[in-house]
Formats: C-alpha cells, structure tokens, sequence
C-alpha cells in the first residue's frame, strides 16, 4: 500500500509542475507579446525611440529568461526568437517601418508557437 501511495504523490507532483510550467510560460510570453504589440503600435505611429525602447524590454526580459528556456524550449525556437529580435531591431533601426510590420508578425508568430506548443491538450500528450 505505501508503494502504490508514493506513486499517487510523484504523479500528483509531476502533474502539478507541468501545470506550473505551463502557465508560467503563457503568462511569460503573453508579457512578450504585449510588448511586442507595444513596440508595434510606436512604430507605426513613427516613435521609433520608443518602440526601440519596448524591443529593448522584450529582448532584456527574453534573456533573462535563458536558464528556463534551455531547459524546457526547444534550441530551434529560441533561436527562432532570437533571430526575429535581431531582424526587427535592424530594421527599427534603419527607419524600415515598412519591413517591420511583418518582422514584428515574424516575432510574434515564434513567440505564440512556444506557448501554444507547452499548452496541456490531447495532441501534446499522445
């Protein structure tokens, strides 16, 4: 009986973490995602200081998060981020609002897909 009462607990306490996880990471890159909206919105409305300012927030906070997402994201999506950042801040910088609008989409769209693919559904579990 107590064999099978330690692995009720070590199920509960993984299931658990997994959900800790998972929200974690939504309410992390909903954050991300927001700013990134915020930059957006500077952008078109031609302050780039301050969407650089935003981009500048995103890409502080998208660090500091490196010691999680080495471990629980896959290498490819944090590249994928990361490359995004890089594009969108070259073009910020350069005055390109034009290539930003869909940079900004790019980064976005890799952002979104680490959160949807953490998120606790029948697909992700069989």
């Amino acid at each position: 009986m107590k064999k099978e009462i330690i692995a009720i607990i070590i199920l509960i306490l993984l299931f658990s973490s997994t959900i800790l996880n998972t929200l974690f990471l939504t309410r992390s890159i909903d954050s991300l995602v927001s700013a990134v909206n915020n930059s957006e919105a500077a952008a078109t409305s031609g302050d780039l200081n301050k969407a650089v300012s935003e981009l500048e927030y995103v890409s502080g906070k998208w660090k500091g998060m490196d010691f999680y997402t080495n471990i629980f994201v896959r290498d490819g999506e944090i590249d994928s981020v990361t490359d995004a950042l890089y594009e969108l801040f070259s073009y910020l910088y350069n005055g390109d609002t034009d290539s930003a609008k869909g940079a900004y989409g790019k980064l976005r769209a890799h952002l979104v897909s680490i959160s949807d693919a953490e998120q606790i559904t029948l697909s992700n579990i069989f």
